[in-house]
């Protein structure tokens, strides 16, 4: 008995690994839906990383100004801005992610 509770877990583990398992290739119906919602979230993480490349680079290329045209550090505003991308647009895309996948 002891000798099949050590050779148990080495078998279940060469089984489980017996084909190679990617969220992206489902092998049944629910799991295909997985596999596209995976795809779909690599395309966007791609083409979400090119823009904000872009941006960065257009950023260092396009630099002007100096700090002494700088509006002061303590005027205040712009926290609508914050809570929209901070906390909205991550929330939102949650909800539209659980009623696609």
């Amino acid at each position: 008995m002891r000798r099949l509770l050590l050779i148990s877990p080495l078998f279940l583990t060469i089984l489980g690994c017996r084909h190679a398992q990617s969220t992206l290739y489902g092998s049944g119906p629910a799991a295909n839906r997985i596999a596209n919602l995976s795809w779909l979230m690599v395309v966007l993480f791609l083409a979400i990383t090119a823009i904000m490349w872009g941006l960065i680079a257009l950023a260092a290329i396009l630099r002007k100004g100096n700090l002494e045209e700088h509006a002061p550090v303590d005027i205040g505003g712009g926290q609508g801005w914050i809570a929209i991308g901070g906390w909205q647009f991550r929330y939102w895309c949650c909800v539209c992610s659980s009623f696609l996948g």
